[in-house]
């Protein structure tokens, strides 16, 4: 019996071990290889190096500046907002941070894209580290209060030794997303910002470059595949520690962590700023006419990631070789959008997809597939190991246990998670920015089209509009979430 389930287990992890090896290289394997076969054989126009030395030295400046903001204002945001309002502001989308900031009277350049990047850094921070917080941190920091601790000596000797991965894991993803945001560089950037992200974009999309294309796609790579084995193992150290509330915080910290907050919804308020009653004209009929695609699109996205991302989570369970699969599965967490759009390209000349809705499909779903996979393992981590033994105990195969016990558990979490996949796909503009082809196959990509074009009173209403998804998203997620929340209080108490 011992042998007939090692066996079985062995060969799970296989399967598993296949099919995100299959994954990765319909993402990212073969279009990586289209691309270096196009390099070899198509010869772009020459650059001067220095071009590509200044472009990495103010993207790196750049994305480093942005996740030592999110690192210092992470701490007192998470101590003091709920994790619903701090999901709200991550997903807003980069245009229309972008266009907020401008909204706020400032010029077109790095302290625009400074601000506008941070915004978004900062909730996503705080998200990662209010996981790490709402474990062990309050049993150890009322014990150290009980040895007559301070609040300043807790945080140095208990709190961030425990967070200090946690925060390292959240500044890299932060820098990574900088790193790729195509969007912000050009609408907050006005052009005055020129980083390696452009230059991609501009390689594929303008100059018709293969050569200098797969040399960023490259260096961008290398950071990103030791950065995706990071993400996987902070991911395994949050899971199971996401029990319990996280200790509550002092005025003080309570009033950096809402000035954190304002700093991070600041661009909205400079969108609001900018409505205008005008009528549409022709930039609003093209956005009323690429709605309904978009919203189909992205919903679809959204769907089929939850479901391949709990699937890969449920099979990754009782299978060897975790942090390996995961780092594949959560690879394009650290890739930058940016070089998913650039691959999506060729990948669409070996598949034979024109650009379009299926090529855009196609682009949006592995960061979708990894986020929703993230989210799928704390889950999957948060049921208790005793029901589902149990249900084995009692002769409930794997199927019957799938149905029976999973499938009631975690139906909550799997809405959400497609829900949040909805709406991250929907203000995604980097990758469809690639894909979308010949007037826009999303309705991000529509924004900046007319935004391009100088019809600054439509965008605003279209882009708060936008911003408005991420409300209904975390108030239907939560509703969904509350029966869950509910048995889980029954079952610890």
């Amino acid at each position: 019996m011992a042998a007939f389930a090692l066996a079985s287990s062995s060969g799970r992890a296989r399967g598993v071990a296949a099919a995100v090896g299959l994954w990765v290289l319909l993402t990212l394997g073969l279009p990586l290889v289209q691309l270096g076969q196009e390099a070899w054989s198509v010869v772009g126009p020459p650059a001067p190096p220095w071009i590509f030395v200044l472009a990495g030295l103010r993207a790196l400046g750049l994305a480093a500046a942005v996740a030592v903001i999110a690192a210092v204002a992470a701490y007192p945001v998470a101590r003091t907002v709920s994790a619903r309002v701090l999901l709200v502001l991550v997903l807003v989308s980069p245009l229309a941070r972008a266009l907020g900031v401008l909204g706020l009277g400032m010029a077109p350049g790095v302290p625009a894209v400074l601000l506008a990047q941070s915004a978004g850094a900062i909730p996503l921070a705080a998200l990662v580290l209010q996981l790490r917080l709402r474990g062990r941190a309050r049993v150890w920091l009322e014990a150290a209060a009980d040895l007559g601790a301070g609040p300043w000596r807790r945080f140095w000797e208990v709190e961030l030794p425990l967070l200090a991965p946690a925060l390292a894991l959240a500044a890299g993803w932060a820098a990574l997303w900088a790193l790729g945001d195509v969007t912000t560089l050009e609408l907050a950037g006005g052009g005055k910002v020129y980083t390696l992200a452009l230059l991609l974009r501009d390689a594929v999309l303008s100059e018709a470059n293969p050569r200098r294309a797969a040399a960023i796609v490259v260096v961008m790579l290398a950071v990103a595949v030791p950065c995706a084995l990071a993400i996987a193992r902070g991911l395994a150290g949050l899971a199971g520690e996401v029990s319990g509330p996280g200790p509550r915080a002092g005025s003080g910290l309570r009033a950096l962590g809402w000035l954190g907050v304002g700093l991070s919804a600041l661009p909205l308020a400079g969108l609001i700023g900018q409505l205008s009653l005008r009528t549409d004209g022709s930039g609003g009929l093209l956005l009323r006419g690429l709605l309904a695609r978009s919203l189909a699109l992205t919903l679809g996205c959204g769907v089929l990631a939850a479901g391949l991302g709990f699937t890969l989570a449920l099979l990754r369970r009782r299978s060897a070789g975790r942090d390996a699969v995961a780092a594949l599965v959560l690879l394009p967490l650290a890739v930058p959008p940016v070089v998913y759009g650039a691959l999506m390209l060729p990948a669409g000349r070996l598949l034979g997809l024109m650009p379009g809705p299926g090529l855009t499909l196609l682009g949006l779903l592995p960061m979708r597939v990894a986020l929703a996979y993230a989210g799928a393992v704390l889950a999957v981590a948060a049921v208790q190991p005793e029901v589902i033994d149990g249900a084995r105990d009692l002769g409930a195969g794997a199927g019957a246990r799938l149905l029976r016990v999973w499938w009631p558990l975690l139906a909550p979490a799997g809405l959400a998670l497609a829900l949040v996949g909805f709406a991250h796909a929907l203000a995604d503009s980097s990758v469809p920015a690639f894909t979308a082809g010949p007037g826009g196959s999303t309705l991000a990509v529509g924004m900046t089209i007319v935004a391009r074009g100088g019809e600054v009173d439509v965008v605003p209403r279209w882009a708060l509009g936008l911003s408005l998804a991420p409300v209904a998203v975390v108030m239907i997620s939560a509703w969904a979430w509350r029966p869950f929340a509910a048995s889980r209080r029954r079952a610890q108490g």
